[in-house]
């Protein structure tokens, strides 16, 4: 299990907000956390590749001690190699035993049914998932 990943998703937006705000005010004084929307993730992908910056890029979101990534599952559908690079900062960050918290309206067999690759997603399955909607996967949150 790849315990230094979660995946929460939610059909209700207002549940990842309260989820992200809560794990923004409850960090130790002394950790660094990043918040990024997908697409702003994307936004900077593209703007390293084209100005010949990737590993700077690369080394920004190493660095903080918790990545929070809102949206990977709408921003990032259909984008193979934007889910490859994705999956690459996942990997070592995990490597580097640091955080990353997605957050998504789709879960991991919702993603697996929709243009993602198999690999992010079969990481994404190894991690920490948590279904937030009360009603979905029987009732409490599918905690694996």
């Amino acid at each position: 299990m790849l315990l230094s990943l979660s995946y929460l998703y939610s059909s209700s937006y207002s549940r990842l907000c309260i989820v992200r705000f809560d794990l923004e005010h409850t960090k130790a004084p002394e950790t660094s956390t990043a918040f990024l929307l997908a697409e702003e993730y994307i936004d900077g992908l593209m703007d390293a590749i084209r100005q010949g910056t990737l590993q700077d890029f690369r080394r920004a979101l190493l660095e903080p001690d918790m990545l929070m990534l809102d949206g990977v599952d709408v921003a990032l559908e259909g984008k193979d190699a934007t889910q490859q690079e994705l999956y690459y900062l996942l990997r070592k960050r995990h490597e580097l035993k640091r955080y990353t918290v997605l957050l998504a309206c789709a879960g991991p067999d919702q993603l697996a049914q929709r243009a993602f690759l198999p690999q992010l997603v079969a990481l994404i399955r190894d991690s920490q998932v948590e279904c937030l909607d009360e009603a979905a996967d029987g009732g409490a949150g599918d905690a694996r």
